[in-house]
């Protein structure tokens, strides 16, 4: 249905809204998986200065010297997904595992 809407000559726009089913599971793994990749490259990091990584002392969403960008772009948040339905752009099937996340968290490191 889609795809034939598609091909009018003014077709309309679709929005497709969704979530992850379980959502504070999902951003669990996600913020472990964060932390992981940090402590590894604070690993690298450390070797490479000579240096002994001991503990994690802080852990932040936002930079520890915070300097605050904003977009005004219209998006109203992740998970929305505007779909411009023009012939050429349309797919016909939509995959859960094309969905890509991440989360970026800062990690404040003790050395010796």
């Amino acid at each position: 249905m889609m795809d034939d809407i598609s091909k009018l000559d003014n077709p309309p726009k679709y929005y497709i809204s969704f979530k992850v089913k379980n959502e504070k599971s999902a951003r669990d793994e996600l913020l472990k998986a964060a932390f992981e990749d940090a402590k590894e490259q604070a690993v690298s990091l450390a070797e490479a200065a000579g240096l002994n990584l001991r503990e994690c002392v802080k852990v932040s969403f936002e930079p520890f010297e915070h300097v605050e960008y904003r977009s005004n772009t219209g998006f109203e948040g992740i998970g929305r997904m505007a779909m411009d339905c023009a012939a050429a752009n349309i797919e016909t099937s939509f995959n859960p595992e094309d969905i890509e996340v991440s989360e970026t968290i800062y990690c404040l490191w003790i050395t010796d």
